[in-house]
């Protein structure tokens, strides 16, 4: 499962206001305490969100994570988009909603699993 935010290079000045190198999608479990997923400690590199410069998105690999959801062995909450260095990285970027053209997708892709 492929997560996907593009930024509005309409409302976002990207040569005036540089967005941030890196997002960071933390999930929210029951108690509203936010984790980073499981695809995240497989590999920071797997799991995704640097700054893709040639089409102007962040992509996260959520894959595991989403298979945790669809069987059952974890509630979906929701989750928290922020940036990867919150303390040292003053940058903003605005993003696409889910409505418009290009917007947030999630693609899921599914495969037969043979016993």
């Amino acid at each position: 499962a492929e997560l996907v935010f593009q930024i509005d290079t309409i409302a976002t000045d990207i040569l005036k206001y540089a967005p941030p190198n890196q997002l960071l999608l933390t999930i929210i479990d029951d108690d509203g305490q936010e984790f980073l997923p499981k695809d995240y400690s497989f590999s920071s590199y797997y799991y995704g969100g640097s700054l893709n410069t040639s089409d102007y998105t962040y992509r996260f690999n959520i894959a595991q994570h989403m298979q945790e959801v669809i069987k059952g062995k974890f509630n979906n909450n929701g989750f928290y988009l922020s940036t990867a260095n919150k303390t040292g990285e003053f940058k903003r970027v605005i993003l696409k909603g889910g409505g418009e053209a290009n917007g947030i997708t999630l693609s899921i892709a599914y495969s037969k699993v043979l016993q």
